[in-house]
């Protein structure tokens, strides 16, 4: 071909091809790209420990979960339990032994020689040997006396003194027997027997004995005996000189019983009244009290005496004493006393079994001179003690468990929220006991738990407290703190855990402590107290009910397109119309750990209405996103945390949740909403510690739009 037309040719077809060109590409235009917009949610973990948050039954310390109860016995003041029971009591001092007026009276008898032989009747006025012979002197032929002072009388102890006088100038021999008997019922009274002879002219002294005897006031003296005579010597026969004289006197004669003259009978006598069996007193002042007498003189004599309460002090520390002047059986009634401020103040022992108070009486009763009165050692002067409306300011002593009643506590336990069983491990009790009673004291406890099905179950603890110091010689003590521990080590810790793993809705806790112990001595003032507080702790297994918790909420307002009024100050996040009416992508993310033993489900509810995404309402958005349970070891304790991340697109009509077309315009609030939903564990326990938890570690929303540039 020519080379020109090769040349030409060239040139056509690039002329083609630039008008084929300039016929299929249209005018430049301007870049257009996508942006993307996180919009944060939350970012929130959720411990287990929190569940101990919703309820003051629930505790955790450290990595321990668990029940606790606690609470405080308000103070119970020994005040007015420091009582002495109303006493009506008679302290009688009685007459017993006394002495009667016969005690100088003697009395004079004469025998002649006829009396013990007879034939001496023939010799009057002649001389001649008297021979041997026997003799028995009886009621009608011996000696008689009669008393002119008694008329009977019961002998205690006395004595009859014997002269004898021989006037016989020869012995009487052995065996010689006298007794001394009552003329009335020839009752021996007393016997003698002679170990020698009495010799002739000679004087001999002897005493009967008399003991536990009742005779009258005629006597006689039988005599049994014989006599060697006079051999062959001759006596003169006189009968008025041939006499055996006997002088008989009473001498220390008491009685418990007679009818006589009797003299002034002096006494100083003291006797007990008993006041109670609850306290041994050594010292005790009385805060309040009324004190009564009634004086009774039972005796047939007039009485003159000081009656003196000798360990009853007035506040000038006299004894309480007062002069009694009584005819016979009458009857004396004294005004009230007031013993407040008083004091009573013993010698007792604290090992004795009843509190008394000594009564002294101290006087003597008028000699009846000549007349005779009918007296027994049982004829008594009474006192008729009232001592009621005792209160005490302290006592210094012994106590023999002083019952105290302390006041009641009524707890309601609420351990349901979100559980729907519980198993406790190593329950405790702790008792803090605050005590200012100076004594032993022993406290009873009873817990009684119930339910409202009506099921109950009772423990009762019984403690010895420790007693407050003493102060001596002051009326007070120093409070003594006592910390009680029931745990595993305690014998009665079985009982408790039975108690306990009730979970009672209600616990009502009765107490009262016994103060005192016979024979240990302390002191209580009526403003010495006791109080303490009380707490059950118990770490445990849990089963869970079928829970929703929420987590958190965001707020994002959408301004609606030129929107110009004045934007809420409480917006969370703020898009713009001209933003969100560019949409083109919406995707939700979130970053999850889990630390508990069972699986759980973050819910993300996003709606227009507040009370769609939490009153479980239909929402546009209604997210559910699972995780595993974290791994465990053999004990069912969580070692490692599992984590997960996820990512979820939104539907076009979900993200269009988040345009703003309002017409009028105004802001548009969508609600975001994060849950947590723990699956019920179907009453099966699980051992969830403390810091357990559910995080969401990082969520939002990523919105992607379309950027054109114009």
């Amino acid at each position: 071909m020519p080379k020109d037309l090769n040349h030409n040719a060239k040139w056509i077809l690039v002329a083609v091809l630039i008008i084929a060109l300039s016929c299929s590409i249209d005018k430049p235009k301007a870049p257009s790209w996508e942006l993307d917009l996180k919009v944060p949610l939350t970012s929130k973990s959720y411990q287990m420990s929190e569940i101990a948050d919703d309820s003051e039954h629930l505790y955790a310390e450290g990595k321990e979960f668990g029940v606790i109860i606690e609470g405080e016995f308000d103070t119970t003041f020994v005040a007015d339990n420091l009582t002495i029971e109303p006493v009506e009591e008679k302290a009688s001092f009685e007459l017993g032994v006394f002495e009667i007026a016969s005690a100088d009276t003697q009395v004079d008898s004469s025998l002649t020689l006829d009396r013990f032989w007879a034939p001496a009747t023939q010799y009057v006025g002649s001389s001649v040997a008297v021979p041997s012979f026997a003799f028995h002197l009886g009621r009608d032929d011996g000696a008689t006396y009669e008393f002119d002072d008694f008329i009977m009388i019961a002998i205690d102890s006395g004595a009859a003194d014997l002269r004898i006088t021989n006037n016989f100038l020869f012995p009487l021999g052995l065996p010689l027997i006298l007794e001394l008997k009552d003329s009335y019922t020839d009752q021996t009274l007393s016997t003698l027997e002679f170990d020698e002879p009495i010799p002739g002219g000679a004087v001999v002294l002897r005493q009967f004995e008399i003991r536990d005897k009742v005779f009258s006031n005629k006597l006689y003296i039988q005599f049994t005996g014989q006599s060697a005579g006079s051999d062959t010597s001759k006596i003169f026969m006189e009968m008025s000189e041939r006499i055996l004289i006997l002088e008989l006197s009473v001498s220390n004669l008491f009685a418990s019983y007679a009818k006589a003259q009797l003299p002034e009978i002096h006494f100083d006598k003291t006797e007990s009244l008993e006041l109670t069996h609850e306290m041994i007193l050594t010292k005790a002042k009385f805060r309040t009290g009324r004190f009564k007498l009634n004086v009774n003189n039972h005796l047939p004599l007039d009485a003159h005496f000081v009656l003196t309460f000798l360990d009853l002090f007035d506040a000038n520390g006299r004894n309480y004493s007062m002069n009694v002047d009584l005819g016979k059986q009458s009857r004396v009634e004294y005004d009230e006393i007031d013993l407040s401020g008083w004091t009573l103040q013993t010698n007792s022992n604290p090992m004795d079994l009843i509190q008394t108070m000594r009564v002294r009486y101290q006087g003597y009763t008028d000699s009846t001179k000549a007349q005779l009165v009918e007296v027994s050692k049982n004829d008594s002067i009474s006192v008729d003690t009232y001592l009621k409306d005792v209160t005490l300011e302290y006592v210094r002593g012994a106590i023999n468990r002083l019952e105290v009643e302390m006041p009641g506590v009524e707890q309601d336990i609420d351990l349901k929220y979100r559980l729907s069983g519980i198993r406790l491990r190593n329950a405790s009790l702790q008792l803090i006991v605050h005590n200012r009673i100076a004594f032993p004291i022993e406290l009873d406890m009873t817990m009684t738990g119930s339910l409202a099905s009506g099921d109950q179950r009772v423990y009762t603890l019984r403690e010895t407290i420790e007693p407050a110091s003493w102060i001596i010689g002051q009326a007070t003590s120093v409070e003594y703190i006592t910390p009680l521990t029931v745990n595993q080590t305690h014998s009665q810790y079985n009982s408790f855990m039975n108690f306990i793993n009730l979970m009672p809705d209600k616990i009502d806790i009765q107490g009262k402590v016994f103060i005192g112990q016979l024979g240990v001595e302390g002191m209580v003032h009526r403003d010495d107290y006791i109080f303490g507080n009380y707490k059950v702790k118990a770490p445990f297994e849990l089963a869970f009910e079928d829970t929703t918790i929420n987590f958190d909420t965001v707020l994002v307002n959408i301004n609606p397109t030129d929107y110009e009024g004045q934007k809420p100050d409480s917006i969370d996040e703020e898009l713009d119309a001209s933003i969100t009416e560019d949409l083109s992508d919406a995707t939700l993310w979130l970053a999850l750990e889990n630390h508990l033993p069972v699986a759980v489900e973050v819910l993300v509810r996003m709606d227009t209405s507040m009370s769609n995404v939490f009153g479980g309402g239909p929402c546009i958005v209604d997210k559910a996103f699972q995780l595993t349970a974290a791994s465990t070891n053999d004990n069912g304790i969580v070692t490692s945390t599992l984590q997960d991340t996820i990512s979820l697109n939104l539907t076009r009509d979900e993200f269009a949740l988040f345009k703003n077309t309002s017409s009028p315009p105004k802001i548009k609030t969508v609600v975001v909403g994060t849950q947590l939903h723990l699956p019920g564990t179907d009453g099966k326990t699980i051992v969830v510690q403390a810091d357990d938890y559910v995080a969401i570690r990082e969520s939002y929303i990523r919105f992607s739009y379309l950027i054109e540039n114009d």
